[in-house]
């Protein structure tokens, strides 16, 4: 038997004990991340929230993940402070953020040292996603009614937060509940625009919200001119948004 008959069962033998050392060693540092684990939960202090609040407070983690990221799922944030803000030891932060992980809405950046990682997480698309629903379940009342009165007798819009808006523009005053509408309405339409579209539009939403929050009139006509210059030109997902601020006007006048 020749080199050149030997060479085939060389390589085969060669791969062979290669496919087994990788195996092990695989093995090994699975071990090894499984003790560290262990490990770590055993040394976590015992969570302080009670089991009726984790969904809610897991909910807020996302939206502050989500804040931070301007919601651009994959981008990794430093969670340190806003754990520390809200009290919570580490228990309570493996509990939560575990929770969130759990259901495909964030993820954790993993070192090798895992789970002794640094505070840095991700929302995830279906993170950003929910932090949106979520936004919109917490808006307000399912309609709004603005009602004024002018020299051509009474004038009233109102709006409905459904899938469908209807409106009847008002001529002039107090609308500022449908200015909050239209922040709302931005988001939910993110959900279903490119992601160009989604991050510019959730900009802008959370521009004109700081906006009506600081009750900011400047700040607050710059941030509806912002928003109708991006409507002009945005795709069919932001039909509802383009037919709200055509009730408001451009500045909301």
């Amino acid at each position: 038997m020749n080199l050149l008959t030997l060479l085939p069962f060389v390589l085969l033998g060669g791969a062979v004990f290669a496919g087994v050392a990788v195996s092990r060693s695989r093995f090994r540092v699975a071990a090894a991340r499984g003790r560290r684990e262990e490990d770590y939960r055993a040394a976590l202090p015992r969570p302080t929230i009670a089991l009726d609040s984790q969904t809610t407070l897991a909910l807020e983690a996302l939206d502050e993940m989500c804040t931070l990221s301007n919601s651009v799922p994959g981008v990794f944030v430093d969670m340190e402070r806003y754990f520390a803000g809200r009290g919570w030891n580490r228990g309570d932060v493996f509990l939560l953020m575990g929770r969130l992980a759990a259901l495909g809405l964030a993820q954790q950046f993993v070192t090798p040292d895992h789970p002794y990682s640094s505070p840095l997480y991700r929302a995830t698309p279906d993170g950003v996603r929910e932090n949106m629903a979520n936004f919109g379940r917490k808006a307000t009342a399912p309609n709004i009614s603005v009602h004024q009165t002018t020299e051509q007798g009474d004038n009233t819009a109102t709006v409905a937060v459904g899938s469908t808006v209807s409106a009847h523009q008002t001529r002039q005053g107090e609308v500022r509940n449908l200015y909050k509408e239209l922040a709302q309405r931005l988001r939910e339409d993110a959900a279903r625009a490119t992601q160009a579209e989604a991050d510019t539009a959730v900009s802008n939403a959370g521009n004109l919200d700081a906006a009506l929050a600081a009750g900011d009139t400047e700040a607050r006509e710059a941030a509806m001119g912002r928003i109708h210059r991006f409507l002009l030109t945005a795709g069919s997902a932001f039909q509802a948004s383009q037919h709200l601020l055509t009730l408001i006007g451009p500045q909301g006048s």
